[in-house]
């Protein structure tokens, strides 16, 4: 697999570009079998409450953002507000237990699924650029992982992640 070098250097991916001048190949997920699509967070649980919620926020983000549209339903309409489409693909919230996040990684790139990569860096920043300057050619290695999110075929995201624990709080 290739990296995917839209928004956020960490990002993987597999499929098509749709070959966006000056932005780098934007890699799009169709979502044609959502019944058999699944995701993951995995999260350092030793963070604390309010840097775990944002690491979740900000991964569910960058994942759903490479589903697509297609990723989400349609908004429903309520007697008194529309209520906003969510997601239709099922989102495990897991920590990473005993497992660091190197043999997490390993896991991924045994299976074909999209992931994306969230750090200490991107969370300890005010802005976007701060976040870009800070990580921008930078190896994993030289990097705090927080924080993995996954999504694809259900069976592949089981294999990865099926025997992480659930976060609970």
């Amino acid at each position: 697999m290739e990296p995917f070098s839209g928004p956020g250097p960490h990002l993987r991916s597999f499929g098509a570009s749709d070959g966006q001048a000056g932005s780098g190949p934007i890699i799009r997920l169709t979502i044609t079998r959502l019944t058999t699509m699944k995701s993951a967070i995995i999260l350092d649980e030793t963070l604390p409450t309010g840097l775990l919620a944002n690491a979740a926020a900000c991964i569910a983000t960058g994942l759903f953002r490479i589903g697509g549209d297609d990723a989400y339903g349609p908004a429903i309409e309520g007697s008194d507000c529309t209520f906003i489409p969510i997601t239709q693909i099922p989102i495990l919230i897991l920590k990473k237990g005993k497992r660091d996040f190197e043999e997490i990684i390993r896991r991924i790139k045994d299976n074909e699924v999209q992931y994306m990569l969230f750090t200490r860096e991107a969370q300890s920043t005010a802005d976007y650029e701060e976040y870009v300057r800070r990580v921008d050619g930078k190896s994993v290695a030289d990097l705090t992982i927080t924080g993995i999110g996954i999504i694809g075929d259900d069976s592949a995201v089981t294999k990865i992640a099926g025997d992480l624990p659930l976060l609970r709080g």
